[in-house]
């Protein structure tokens, strides 16, 4: 197998998306292969321009990763400035529509890919969200969104989820944004977030309107994404106290198997909301700042403790 084959093989790969690390265990592969067909080694290692390819792809997952890592959250703060911004635009249901996807999008901890649509015509009702999606705990006075996922980018086989999301009680409340927009656009078919005139909010468009409305207040949108909200509700979530196992949960993320046997019940989930924004719940009387000053207490006294005992 000549070097040009394996270069080319080593881009096929990067264009796929692997990583350094797993292009290596290929080619590795690939050797033991030639080998076991008898037609000797290819001594891969020592092919000069293949080296060159398969550091350029290290150097390129590097400078992609600094780029990731330069994405910003999305905070509460940031949030009243998207609410103000599209409280104050034209477009009444359009800007409704706008903001309850945004609330959405962070209470739910979700990719932006799971709220819109990849085209305007890209719509399928079998994988999209749709407004036979969500559900509410109550007609009259409703404190909890229940929102089916169809599908997402680690359920390819579509079993579906269920999203649990509360009411926060404020202005930054994601039922009420969900359900104002609704209310105001009527019942439709079709995609659940979609402007007035029947277009669907598509993922390129979203992060369109998300940049507008913060540099229309005066806000550097540099840094901020689609994916800033999901982000952000994992940085909220982890500064109000919720456990890591819960966290990987409520986002979906993959992890060692036991975080996923945890199965917090829906009023902890339907408070998460709250906390997420700074808000008490229920019983919780004891402030963050208490906890840590009664934290440091302890600490203080194990010290003296161990001094004592020494």
């Amino acid at each position: 197998m000549s070097e040009k084959v394996l270069c080319q093989f080593v881009a096929f790969l990067a264009g796929e998306g692997l990583r350094h690390n797993s292009i290596k265990a290929y080619l590795a592969a690939v050797r033991q292969l030639q080998v076991e067909a008898g037609r000797g080694d290819p001594h891969i290692g020592a092919m000069a321009k293949l080296g060159q390819v398969v550091r350029g792809v290290q150097r390129l997952r590097s400078e992609q990763g600094k780029i990731q890592r330069q994405r910003k959250p999305m905070t509460a703060q940031i949030l009243e400035v998207l609410r103000v911004s599209w409280s104050i635009a034209p477009g009444g249901v359009d800007a409704k529509m706008l903001w309850a996807a945004a609330t959405l999008a962070f209470f739910g901890f979700m990719r932006s890919g799971e709220l819109t649509v990849p085209s305007t015509r890209g719509f399928n009702p079998g994988a999209h969200l749709s407004w036979q999606d969500v559900a509410t705990d109550s007609l009259i006075e409703p404190t909890v969104l229940k929102v089916r996922l169809k599908m997402s980018k680690t359920d390819q086989t579509r079993q579906g989820c269920t999203l649990v999301v509360g009411c926060t009680g404020g202005r930054l409340c994601p039922v009420a944004a969900v359900l104002g927009f609704m209310a105001a656009a009527g019942r439709k078919q079709g995609p659940l977030f979609q402007y007035a005139s029947g277009k669907p909010l598509t993922q390129a468009g979203f992060v369109v309107e998300l940049k507008s409305a913060l540099d229309r207040q005066g806000v550097c949108s540099t840094g901020y994404s689609g994916h800033s909200f999901r982000i952000g509700a994992a940085t909220a979530a982890a500064e109000a106290g919720i456990g890591d196992a819960v966290i990987q949960q409520l986002g979906r993320w993959r992890s060692a198997a036991y975080k996923g046997y945890v199965q917090p019940k829906r009023e902890s989930l339907a408070g998460i909301s709250r906390r997420m924004v700074g808000q008490k719940v229920g019983g919780e009387q004891q402030s963050t700042a208490a906890q840590q000053e009664g934290q440091r207490s302890r600490q203080s006294k194990t010290s003296v403790n161990t001094t004592n005992a020494l």
